[in-house]
């Protein structure tokens, strides 16, 4: 799943996003783009342009382009320390040359969402952990964070997974989501770790009462996303 030349952005180094150290964050935003077909590589290349001056003011934690499900989409993962925090950043991008990202001609939808992440996250921390990359959204039933949280506490207390990047519930945005993502070295990596995720994806008798629907999807990292 490695992304042709023309998709990795130019004149950024791959790695140039993961330069700044990460501060404990309490807060990630999710930022979704949909992008008329044929035109994510030229978005890529103007994300790219931007993307140094950009994480002076905050770090990135990763930034994917789908191959499954919804096509030509692009997903930003943005951590900060509080929504303080990230209305600062914002007001900053006015001392920005390069962003945001002149990528608007080519986009056919955008979405936002203020995630909070569990207790039992590890760090967002640049690494190699894919390149295959499955971002998982569940939206459970009213009530039942609770338990949903209890169950994926005790399973990765008993069994870690290497593959499990982090879990968030929505806090702004669409309500009532588990987002959870996992990385693979390969897809037949992914299928041999299922073991690993059934437990925790609503697959068994002790989850499937809790979600009303789920939805997952298939990634690869930009060159220059700092988790590839």
């Amino acid at each position: 799943m490695k992304p042709p030349a023309s998709e990795r952005g130019a004149g950024v180094s791959p790695r140039a996003a993961s330069k700044q150290q990460m501060e404990p964050r309490v807060i990630v935003e999710m930022r979704t783009y949909d992008y008329r077909p044929g035109t994510v590589p030229m978005a890529l290349e103007r994300i790219a342009l931007g993307l140094d001056e950009r994480t002076t003011l905050s770090p990135l934690a990763g930034l994917w382009q789908t191959e499954t499900g919804r096509l030509h989409r692009i997903v930003h993962l943005w951590p900060f320390r509080d929504l303080a925090d990230r209305d600062h950043v914002r007001g900053r991008f006015r001392e920005l040359k390069n962003w945001p990202a002149r990528t608007g001609a080519w986009m056919v939808a955008a979405e936002n969402k203020i995630l909070i992440p569990m207790p039992f996250n590890p760090p967002l921390t640049p690494r190699a952990a894919g390149p295959v990359y499955e971002i998982c959204t569940d939206t459970y039933h009213s009530g039942q964070l609770g338990e949903i949280q209890a169950h994926w506490t005790k399973a990765l207390e008993e069994r870690p997974s290497p593959s499990f990047i982090g879990a968030w519930r929505t806090e702004l945005g669409p309500m009532n989501q588990w987002i959870h993502i996992w990385a693979f070295a390969s897809l037949e990596q992914r299928a041999a770790r299922r073991h690993e995720v059934v437990p925790l994806a609503g697959e068994t008798e002790a989850l499937s009462s809790l979600f009303a629907t789920q939805d997952s999807v298939l990634c690869r990292p930009a060159a220059f996303s700092p988790l590839h």
